[in-house]
């Protein structure tokens, strides 16, 4: 398979599953969340390469830009740019005394957000049923 293709493959899929506009924004908001939460508890933890600091967050980040990069370049740059921006806010948090329980609360606020979003596509589905429509019509009208 070609590499443009893998992403294309990819993206086409995700379409497919996530054509309700809720759930849409609901992963929107929810994907950047998820990774702000596992970002801040991940900055607690440093360490040199090459003679530059850089957290477990930052690597995880440019080992995600490298894996991406096998998929599409200009999509990996776009991760990394607002990859980098997130941890640099997910930095800025991990200093407050309160850091742990703000990285749970997005964490499993936005893992919540995702639940809701897929069980909302389900949703969907079961009700534009025609089966499932003739059920209701049969024994409620």
């Amino acid at each position: 398979m070609e590499k443009t293709n893998k992403l294309k493959s990819m993206l086409v899929h995700y379409a497919s599953s996530h054509q309700n506009k809720m759930n849409i924004a609901l992963h929107f908001i929810g994907i950047p969340t998820i990774m702000l939460g596992i970002c801040i508890p991940l900055s607690w933890f440093n360490f040199v390469v090459l003679g530059y600091p850089i957290t477990a967050a930052q690597f995880i980040i440019f080992s995600l830009f490298i894996f991406y990069i096998t998929l599409d370049v200009t999509f990996a740059v776009v991760f990394l740019f607002f990859g980098l921006l997130l941890n640099e806010f997910a930095i800025s948090l991990s200093f407050h005394s309160d850091a742990g329980l703000i990285a749970s609360v997005a964490f499993l606020g936005a893992m919540l957000c995702s639940l809701l979003g897929t069980q909302l596509k389900n949703l969907c589905q079961f009700l534009s049923n025609t089966q499932y429509k003739q059920i209701l019509q049969h024994h409620f009208l």
